[in-house]
């Protein structure tokens, strides 16, 4: 330790080395966690330095110098300053507690106990006369056989050893503390079950004190030996002792001045972090909001001079950032912060470090690229950012940027960039500097330098995290006064420093402010209140015994912590306000009584909810009634008047006219017309099914739709006072109109419905209305004109197949389509396709007949997907997959613009160069992609976006906007995997992917652009499934790649559900097969059957020859029979077909099939978009039917949609 002191304070880095190399085995054998981990880590990162970076530790250039070729360390600054004074105790008079009188007594003192201890102990030098093992040479007392101290070195090295062969997978695991010392002896041993007092280890002990030269209080030793909690840690007084002293230099030698009133300097060092406290915190705005505030401070201070904004780094695997971990709020969670999200509480931000650093490049980011900004701000002045990059940018001359290779720095800690900065500036350009920041750190880390000729800097201290909490009560100003309670103490005097410290108010004019927010809580109550000046003057009184408080906070007396410990207590009571004889005046409801007491023995007991308020409401209700009326008359009559105007018109100069002339209307005759026209206005009620549909498909609120009906009326020139709304009206004419919705959704499904149907169902864990999880179960219909009927999406009581067909079946009874249906489309789970009891075989048996077997060609593929990833990156045992969510974290740091594609590799060019098969795939490709791309019809955005990455990727040419932001990235997410994985490739040079993950990703991703896109875009077209199963096996075959192939095929071979003998007739309406092709398929159609009834081909029977005319047999016709489609066109020539229009009607029926589950898929996201919006079972069926059935026939994106109507 004294070696590894001395390096410290010379700078002397292989003394320095030396001893951390020697430290090390002993922080492995006493278990010191961190110390071990980061120590090692350390370690063998100093140790793998290039020869360059050790030669310049080597002249000690990695610390910070008093001046050049001098070593300051840190530990030494206060007592240099103390020698650079003058005198003793310099002009400041402190003097460092290491050469105080009292100090240097007490050492004196020591010393000469050793030395007696050690005369009168065993002699260590003596080992004759030692007894064997481990020995006390003060007391005598041997150590017992559990004590091993005497082989910690050799321990220490096995366990670092051991624990370095585990990294980094093991690299956070505990390491158990091995070597026991003496030290380590329990006070207490267990005797049977209690525990009692070692007392031969407390003699020693005794004993070993009064062989000592020091004076001992024995009752002392014995009661602080035998307390039960450290004794040392509490006063006499029994109070806790807290340590409250704060830097004696800075105590002594600060000023107290305010940042506004500060004089100006020519340069400003902010510590951005501690600046991130301080900056308004827009509550309920966003994050851009905030960021703004944050610019606008900049810009203040680039007014004056140039600025330095520092920020603290965030290493992973250094020792500052466990301790920055260990800062994090339990209660708060990680979130990924965007500059358009809202934002979350200032503590849930600034105190979660992943949240911090994530705030800190977004508002680095905007510094840097405000074109507007820079040339606005930036211009006789320069900003210097220091953030996470170890070379700090500068911005001048109106957004000139440079790297400043010259600030290099790798300190994590913005304390000490701080002092490098302002050292530098002051070399560059002498003049006077002012830092701002909230560390005491910094403060004693530049204060050696205040004697410096020519540098004059001042340090302002911000006012920064607790410091903004009010003292005791340990909690911020509050904006408002909320809840159901009347206000308490603590409330409102959080709220009279909101005003006064916050606004900038005066004493009396937060007073006043308080007493008219805190009086309308006691009126909504009903009950009669003190007159406001009273109010006033009992608000005075709280803060003045708040205050007076605070003047002995620094007073160490249990009255004082008694009268606190009295005050804070006292905070939790109401603020109470009431009139002295409230509780004996008859005109406060008995009920209003009642609650005053509740509130003034328990204040959490009741609540204003529940309590009768109906004086309250008669009040108010009779004022609005009479300003109601008295507005009507006023208008009515200043309608008569303007209809029954006389409209006079002036005499002429000729005699013929000397008369007015008037023309008068009857009063009553334009007051019925004008009533007549207000009548023809424009109106609307509550009871319109077309709002009360928008109102749920838009989940507004009882009290959201309330609002929204008043403003529209309003605005329409309708009485708001004329009619009746409120919630309670808003709230049953919603119940009333969702089941008068659901009967005329009913009946137009049945006027609708065809005579061929396709079922599709899909199942999903939810929570249930009691809090509790269930099986919901989307049941929908579909027909070949592409329309949809939700059926519903009851609860199942039982994941098996039995129970989910009798639920499915439940449904399609209560719509009365059981004779209708002709095919089922479903996920291949076992759940669905087992073939006893599987859910797919129960609805063939309960309906009593063969139905056609459409299995969702989207839930294959994306099997198919799974398998291929898992093959190339392993699988995942959590919901979520790593590498997807390290990109999602370092999303805000890359540039999609920066991408790499198959042109840009040089790998993936050589590999494209030297294989022809891969090189047709990627033409054949390309061509498919383009000309998807530009159909631009696309069901969904992921759709699109996963062809526009795969075109990317093969090198097409696209419009260079960024990708769009990486969005689920759960397990059971259709095309994560594809649309990730080419993120990942096209964005690796900017990420840290190890050489395993860069080769899966790669694969990954040329499977999916290669071969997986075009299949997957393909798979809802019915008639291209049993072609395009048989050419994805013969690429397969050939796939350049086949371990990804194998895979792939492995899949594909489980699910060839489309190319079994009754399916293998949509191909007869497939365009791509040419007509020999099909003349066989005809011909095939007498080939018995197999014997087997099997629902899909088994993958052994594929192979490389077969064709499709070789899986038709005559159990194909069963297809024809079920689409009930006129075979005649079969007798034709297939080249003569599509004049038919037999076939031309039989190929609709079978474009008409579903053969992709979304519908499924879309109602289980409806149902989990919509739950908890209504608490009844009842009503959550109308509710969930009547967006269905909204969403279908009413756009959102288009005028021509919003002029539609659902009723």
């Amino acid at each position: 330790m004294m070696m590894f002191i001395r390096a410290e304070r010379e700078g002397d880095w292989p003394l320095h080395l030396e001893a951390f190399t020697l430290m090390m085995p002993y922080f492995y054998a006493a278990g010191h966690v961190h110390y071990a981990q980061y120590g090692l880590f350390y370690l063998r990162s100093m140790e793998a330095l290039p020869t360059k970076v050790l030669d310049l530790f080597m002249k000690g250039e990695h610390v910070l110098r008093h001046i050049p070729g001098i070593w300051n360390g840190i530990c030494k600054l206060e007592s240099n300053l103390s020698e650079m004074v003058d005198g003793d105790g310099g002009n400041v008079q402190i003097i460092h507690k290491e050469a105080a009188q009292a100090r240097i007594s007490s050492d004196r003192k020591d010393r000469e106990g050793i030395r007696h201890k050690l005369e009168l102990g065993i002699n260590p030098l003596d080992p004759v006369s030692h007894p064997e093992g481990i020995v006390n040479i003060v007391s005598g007392r041997v150590g017992p056989a559990t004590v091993n101290v005497q082989d910690s070195l050799e321990v220490g090295r096995e366990q670092m050893a051991e624990f370095e062969t585990t990294w980094p997978e093991h690299f956070h695991d505990t390491i158990n503390k091995k070597i026991t010392t003496m030290a380590v002896t329990k006070k207490s041993v267990k005797v049977g079950e209690t525990k009692v007092f070692d007392t031969s280890l407390i003699y020693s002990g005794v004993v070993g004190l009064q062989a000592s030269s020091r004076q001992v209080d024995i009752k002392e030793v014995l009661a602080y030996e035998l307390a039960p909690i450290p004794t040392s840690m509490f006063t006499d007084a029994g109070e806790m002792r807290c340590s409250t002293g704060k830097s004696v230099l800075k105590t002594q030698l600060k000023v107290e001045v305010s940042s506004r009133n500060a004089p100006n300097t020519d340069i400003t060092i902010i510590d951005g972090s501690a600046l991130l406290w301080v900056i308004h915190w827009p509550v309920g705005g966003t994050v851009k909001t905030y960021v703004s505030n944050f610019r606008q401070h900049i810009e203040r201070k680039l007014q004056k001079g140039d600025v330095y904004l520092v920020f603290d780094r965030y290493y992973e695997y250094s020792t500052k950032g466990v301790t920055r971990s260990a800062r994090n709020t339990e209660a708060s969670r990680v979130h990924q912060v965007k500059a358009t999200m809202e934002l979350p509480s200032q503590k849930v931000i600034l105190t979660v470090t992943e949240n911090k650093k994530q705030l800190i490049d977004i508002i680095c980011t905007e510094l840097k690229g405000d074109v507007s900004f820079h040339r606005n701000h930036i211009q006789n002045h320069k900003l210097i950012i220091t953030s996470q990059d170890k070379t700090p940018i500068e911005i001048s001359n109106g957004g000139l940027i440079i790297n400043r290779g010259d600030m290099n720095t790798t300190y994590e800690e913005a304390d000490i960039i701080i002092a490098q900065q302002m050292l530098m500036a002051a070399k560059e350009k002498p003049t006077s500097i002012t830092v701002l920041s909230d560390d005491t750190d910094v403060f004693v880390l530049l204060l050696h330098y205040y004697l410096e000729d020519g540098l004059k800097f001042m340090v302002i201290n911000m006012a920064t995290r607790a410091a903004s909490n009010l003292w005791l009560i340990d909690k911020a100003p509050i904006d408002e006064i909320t809840g159901a309670r009347l206000p308490s103490k603590e409330q409102v005097l959080l709220r009279y420093y909101h005003h006064h410290r916050e606004m900038g108010k005066t004493a009396s004019g937060s007073r006043k402010a308080v007493v008219e927010e805190v009086l309308p809580f006691w009126s909504r109550a009903g009950i009669p209140t003190t007159t406001v000046i009273h109010a006033g003057t009992k608000l005075s009184k709280l803060v003045k015994a708040y205050n007076d408080l605070k003047k002995n906070k620094n007073k160490d007396r249990p009255k004082h912590r008694m009268d606190e410990e009295i005050f804070k207590g006292d905070l939790q009571e109401i603020f109470d306000l009431a009139h002295s004889f409230s509780l004996q005046r008859p005109d406060v409801k008995d009920k209003d009584k009642e609650f005053l007491r509740s509130q003034r023995e328990d204040r959490g007991e009741s609540s204003m909810a529940g309590i009768d308020l109906v004086t309250a409401k008669k009040v108010e209700k009779q004022v609005e009634r009479g300003t109601r009326l008295k507005r009507l008359r006023e208008r009515e009559d200043s309608d008569i008047a303007r209809l029954t105007k006389r409209a006079e018109i002036p005499s002429q100069s000729s005699s013929s006219s000397s008369s007015p002339v008037s023309t008068t209307s009857s009063p009553a005759r334009g007051s019925r017309s004008q009533r007549k026209k207000l009548k023809q206005s424009p109106s609307i009620s509550v009871k319109d099914l077309n709002l009360i549909s928008t109102w749920d498909r838009e989940k507004l609120s009882v009290r959201q739709a309330m609002s929204t009906f008043a403003a529209t009326a309003q605005v329409l020139g309708m009485d708001i006072g004329s009619m009746a709304v409120s919630k309670s009206t808003v709230h049953r004419a919603r119940i009333a109109g969702r089941e008068q919705a659901a009967e005329k959704i009913v009946e137009l499904r049945n006027q609708e419905i065809p005579e061929r149907l396709v079922l599709h169902w899909d199942g999903k864990l939810l929570l249930s209305l009691s809090g509790d999880t269930e099986d919901r179960i989307a049941v929908l219909l579909t027909e070949e004109d592409d329309a949809k009927f939700l059926l519903g999406v009851p609860a199942s009581s039982d994941s098996t197949g039995r129970n989910m067909a009798a639920v499915v079946l439940k449904e399609v009874d209560k719509a009365g389509v059981r004779d209708k249906i002709i095919a089922f489309c479903f996920d291949t789970t076992a759940l669905n396709t087992g073939m006893v009891q599987g859910a797919c075989i129960r609805i063939e048996q309960e309906l009593g007949r063969s139905l056609l077997w459409l299995a969702c060609r989207h839930h294959v593929h994306e099997v198919i997907l799974k398998d291929v990833f898992e093959a190339s990156l392993g699988s995942s045992s959590g919901p979520d997959i790593g590498i997807f969510k390290r990109l999602c974290d370092r999303w805000s740091f890359v540039d999609s613009s920066q991408r790499e594609t198959v042109e840009t590799s040089e790998d993936l060019v050589e590999f494209f160069a030297t294989n022809d098969t891969a090189s047709k795939l990627k033409d054949d490709a390309l061509a498919f992609l383009k000309e998807a791309l530009m159909s631009k019809n696309h069901p969904r955005e992921d759709y699109e976006e996963l062809l526009r990455l795969s075109y990317l990727f093969l090198g097409g040419e696209g419009p260079a906007k960024p990708f769009r932001h990486p969005g689920a990235l759960h397990q059971a997410r259709w095309m994560a995997k594809a649309i990730y994985c080419l993120k990942l490739q096209m964005l690796k040079s900017q990420l840290s992917l190890t050489g395993r993950e860069k080769a899966g990703v790669e694969r990954v991703a040329l499977f999916a652009a290669l071969v997986y896109c075009k299949q997957w875009h393909e798979a809802p077209i019915s008639v291209k499934a049993p072609l395009n199963d048989v050419f994805f096996l013969e690429i397969l075959k050939t796939y350049p790649d086949q371990t990804v192939a194998k895979a792939a095929e492995q899949a594909l071979q489980r699910h060839l559900w489309y190319i079994s003998e009754e399916n293998a007739g949509l191909a007869f309406f497939d365009s791509r097969i040419d007509v020999e092709e099909k003349k066989q398929m005809v011909k095939a159609l007498d080939k018995p059957a197999s014997k087997k009834e099997l629902k899909r081909l088994e993958g052994k029977k594929m192979t490389m020859s077969s064709s499709l005319s070789s899986f038709v047999t005559s159990k194909t016709r069963s297809f024809f029979q079920k689409l009930d489609a006129d075979e005649g066109f079969l007798a034709k020539d297939p080249a003569l077909w599509e004049e038919d229009d037999r076939f031309k009607d039989a190929r609709k029926r079978a474009l008409g099939l579903r053969v992709v589950n979304d519908a499924a898929e879309r109602g289980i996201a409806l149902v989990q978009r919509y739950l908890g919006s209504t608490k009844s079972a009842a009503q959550e069926k109308y509710l969930l039917q009547l967006v269905h059935h909204h969403r279908k026939l009413v756009g959102r994106e288009k005028k021509e949609d919003l002029q539609k109507k659902a009723f």
